[in-house]
């Protein structure tokens, strides 16, 4: 069966769930632990969440109230021509109060937390909740410690600012970017990175140098399965007052995992990997 295009503003929901950098193989893999329903495969509009948000939302829609867990959709910067504000009745900045410090993300627990409190405020609005996971950082107890102590031992390496990526690069480390970006020469910078003794600059380098690509995808499907318990939490507590209510979970885009020596993902890729992601109608929580 052909995959569709997700418009997700042409589809019919009340609470539109968007797990961030959700590839539909892993979530074909797993979701059955926790849900039964209707899943499609799907074709994201954007292979980034900038793409994916510029595309799916051109429009003000005053009936949608957006819990963002992404610091790319909040209520007070316009990222890259981005002014999520303008788009949306309501943004909750849940990347900025609900941000941890250690894991460097934001845990689940904290957009359900925010998602029940203003389900409560405002029941005749529609919502947008994104959860970070599974994107990097990777949240399970095995890919904490260790990888932030890899992540954060030079100061090359990445730092946050109130939740926004700043990356301080050497003048050999930003002639490598403009090498893989501007020509895309390079299909992975990593092992180059390793090789000259360079720091990794994201959870996902650094996890691949310490695991391996074997416990890269491990490490991405146990962030995957714990986001989805918590998803299945928020769920049970939606039906549980309003049973009529219609659920839908997707994701913005996929993520490459070593696929041919590629990793992350950037926009305009046409990679299917990219660009293929889960949209469940979920009718029941198991």
């Amino acid at each position: 069966m052909k995959a569709n295009i997700i418009k997700v503003m042409e589809k019919d929901w009340d609470y539109l769930i968007v797990l961030d950098a959700c590839r539909y193989d892993y979530f074909n893999d797993v979701y059955k632990k926790y849900f039964s329903g209707e899943l499609e495969k799907g074709i994201s509009l954007g292979s980034t969440t900038l793409e994916w948000l510029e595309k799916s939302f051109p429009s003000n829609y005053q009936n949608i109230i957006y819990v963002s867990g992404n610091p790319i959709i909040n209520s007070s910067l316009k990222v890259e021509g981005f002014d999520a504000k303008s788009h949306f009745y309501n943004v909750v900045d849940v990347w900025n109060f609900g941000w941890n410090e250690e894991l460097g993300t934001v845990p689940p627990d904290k957009i359900n937390e925010a998602t029940l409190n203003y389900i409560l405020k405002f029941q005749d609005k529609k919502f947008i909740i994104h959860y970070l996971q599974p994107h990097e950082p990777y949240i399970s107890e095995k890919y904490t410690d260790e990888i932030l102590l890899e992540l954060f031992r030079s100061k090359n390496g990445l730092q946050w600012d109130q939740g926004i990526w700043a990356k301080q690069r050497s003048p050999f480390e930003k002639l490598l970017r403009l090498l893989f970006v501007k020509t895309k020469i390079m299909k992975n910078t990593w092992k180059i990175r390793e090789i000259l003794k360079l720091p990794p600059l994201q959870p996902m380098e650094a996890v691949n140098r310490i695991y391996g690509t074997d416990g890269l995808r491990e490490a991405y499907k146990e962030n995957l399965e714990i986001v989805l318990h918590h998803v299945a939490e928020l769920c049970k507590k939606i039906f549980l007052d309003e049973p009529s209510k219609r659920i839908v979970i997707t994701s913005d885009h996929g993520e490459l995992l070593g696929e041919k020596g590629n990793f992350c993902h950037r926009r305009g890729s046409k990679d299917s990997i990219l660009l293929e992601v889960p949209f469940l109608k979920v009718k029941t929580v198991n």
